[in-house]
């Protein structure tokens, strides 16, 4: 197989995992419901190879019934965006409490937007590849 084709086919997976996550980032959107949490404590996560620490915000909030609910965000980052204490704006699922997130646009759109990105950066290279090719049939 081609490095042109590779890149094209793996282009159009990344595409259609962005499709997807968006699309179920739109249905957690309407089918959830919004409550004000409060951010408990920050996470250090370090990589492996690097020195670089991202702190992971971990909050807490009550559902309607009264049930106190713990999670982990899904974005860790570096410097924290907030502070423990800090009070931030839930969604959750009524029926599924723990399927929540915090709401605010990097927690909400960061995996749509990461792969959209990445499905542009391989169609750009699967469209450059042939481009370069042609250069060296020509010489």
């Amino acid at each position: 197989m081609s490095a042109w084709k590779a890149t094209g086919i793996g282009g159009r997976i990344l595409f259609g995992a962005a499709v997807l996550a968006t699309a179920y980032r739109l249905a957690f959107i309407a089918l959830s419901t919004s409550t004000e949490g409060t951010i408990t404590e920050l996470s250090p996560q370090e990589a492996d190879e690097e020195e670089t620490v991202t702190f992971l915000p971990k909050f807490q909030f009550s559902t309607i019934s009264g049930r106190v609910i713990e999670k982990d965000a899904n974005v860790a980052s570096f410097p924290a965006k907030v502070r423990p204490g800090d009070p931030v704006d839930v969604r959750y699922l009524k029926f599924a409490p723990e399927w929540t997130v915090i709401d605010r646009f990097l927690y909400l759109w960061f995996l749509p937007i990461f792969f959209f990105g990445m499905a542009s950066i391989f169609g750009l290279i699967s469209l450059a590849i042939p481009f370069f090719q042609r250069e060296k049939l020509v010489e």
